[in-house]
Formats: structure tokens, C-alpha cells, sequence
């Protein structure tokens, strides 16, 4: 079964997830962005952004790049 939204379709742009992930969030990065329900913590903007952040240059620390895959 093929399941279609009522909504309109939302069009590409040349960006990345990244880019579009990150769009905005640098204009309040002290605002929650996410919080955990079962324990309630919370990511401001600028926390999330800096652990994404984080987290890939690790991953390029250890040679690993877009379109890779760990062994």
C-alpha cells in the first residue's frame, strides 16, 4: 500500500542533511531543541550542534569520510 501525505510536496534544495539540520540554529543556540522524555534532559542548539560536530571529527580522526562505512 502506497501511503501519500495531504500536505504539499516540500522542495529540494542543494544542501546537505547537515547544512539543513544546522539552518538556524546558530541564531539561538540556547534554546532546547531536544529533550529526552523518559529522563528529561535537554540539548540546547548549541549543544546539539557541537556534539554533531564532535562526532564527525572523530569519525575523520579515524579516516572515516562521507559515503564510508566502519568495517
Amino acid at each position: 500500500m502506497i501511503y501519500s501525505s495531504p500536505y504539499a510536496d516540500i522542495p529540494l534544495r542543494d544542501v546537505t542533511i547537515t547544512e539543513r539540520v544546522f539552518e538556524g540554529l546558530a541564531l539561538t543556540p540556547d534554546r532546547v531543541v531536544l529533550i529526552d522524555g523518559p529522563s528529561g534532559d535537554s540539548l540546547t542548539a548549541g549543544q546539539f550542534r557541537d556534539s554533531v560536530e564532535r562526532l564527525a571529527g572523530g569519525l575523520v580522526a579515524r579516516g572515516i569520510g562521507p559515503g564510508q562505512w566502519w568495517p
